[in-house]
Formats: structure tokens, sequence, C-alpha cells
């Protein structure tokens, strides 16, 4: 077997990069996904993040509202400091965390 580290949170944000990747073949792979981190990890909460550019948002909100164990971070409106306008530069990163950090405390995940 592998060894896998302890973790008390697992954020996932995928999905960026897969606007090329049909809705079916996304879905399937992202609940592959939740699913497999859920039976590795089963009493860690997962934190799913919409991609901020919004792709497959849709499919994404579907997928998490089956899992009581996951947790939605709606990004839609988000703004943040990017030198490429997709990878957030230093200042973006230290905003999105904040809006992490925001989500986990109001919702008594951590």
């Amino acid at each position: 077997t592998e060894d896998y580290p302890g973790c008390d949170l697992i954020v996932l944000n995928v999905g960026t990069n897969d606007y090329n990747t049909d809705n079916w073949n996304f879905s399937r792979g992202y609940e592959d996904v939740l699913n497999r981190l859920h039976e590795r990890y089963p009493d860690v909460s997962i934190v799913c993040v919409i991609p901020f550019s919004q792709t497959h948002a849709e499919q994404i909100r579907e997928i998490v509202s089956n899992y009581k164990w996951a947790y939605l971070v709606e990004t839609e409106g988000v703004t943040f400091d990017s030198n490429d306008g997709i990878h957030p530069n230093d200042s973006g990163a230290q905003k999105i965390a904040g809006l992490l950090v925001d989500f986990i405390n109001k919702n008594g995940i951590f």
C-alpha cells in the first residue's frame, strides 16, 4: 500500500484548465476524486472551490451538494491580483487565502 500523510482539511480547487473537457467527463473525474479523497480520509472535511474562471461551476455545485462532508466555496465575482490573468500573484494569493479562512471559520469546518 501507499503511504499517505495525515491531514486535517482538504481544499480541492480544480477545473480552470478543464475548459476543453465536456461536462460528463469532467463530472465523472471530479466525483471520482472526491470519493477517493473521502475514502482515504473519511473524517476530514473537503472544501471544494469553484474555479475563479467559473469553468464547470454548475457541475461542481451539483456534485458537492450530494455529500455532507464536502463544502462549496462560491467564487463568482471574486477578483484577485494576477500577473497573467489566471494565476494569483502574491497579493492575489493572500486575498484568496483570506477568503478560504473566512469560509472555513464561518462554517465551523476546522
